[in-house]
């Protein structure tokens, strides 16, 4: 931020209704019926704050935000004509994409069974942030998505963030 001098506070402003429009939160991709085994109390509250809330905020800053604001920032933050908007979006839109692969490819989970979901899911969520150059939104459906898996989908083989233990 420092060397590139970017505003945090007009980057948070610069249109922000329609980067926060309210839309439907994305729930997580595989919500099973009748409960899951979880832990109750202050550890699953918990566990919904970080697992839920801060990685999924901090997921989103990496895979949308980052990408996007590199593009911006690149473009001197000038998106005046339809063109400069257009390769703000298209190239912003590769490097999410490519960032997303790159990240979940990390995670045996991802290795075996494919990156097209969380390639499409991530897409989806970086809508507000590829239309509107304002991060609120990308953030807060971002950190919605894992609260909503780590609530609905705790003792499964998806897990929002997946297991960090060594394989």
């Amino acid at each position: 931020m420092r060397s590139t001098g970017l505003d945090v506070r007009t980057t948070l402003t610069r249109h922000w209704k329609l980067g926060s429009l309210p839309r439907r939160r994305p729930r997580a991709q595989r919500v099973q019926r009748g409960g899951d085994p979880r832990p109750d109390g202050a550890y699953f509250v918990s566990e919904l704050i970080w697992r839920g809330g801060i990685y999924g905020a901090i997921d989103a800053l990496l895979l949308t935000v980052l990408p996007c604001l590199i593009v911006y920032r690149s473009l001197g933050g000038r998106l005046a004509t339809w063109r400069r908007r257009a390769a703000y979006f298209a190239a912003s839109l590769v490097l999410v994409i490519t960032i997303t692969a790159v990240y979940h490819l990390g995670y045996s989970q991802y290795r075996a069974d494919g990156v097209g979901a969380p390639e499409i899911g991530n897409t989806i969520i970086s809508m507000p942030m590829l239309l509107s150059t304002n991060p609120i939104g990308s953030v807060a459906d971002h950190a919605a998505m894992h609260i909503s898996a780590v609530a609905h989908n705790y003792d499964t083989e998806v897990r929002l963030p997946p297991p960090a233990a060594a394989e």
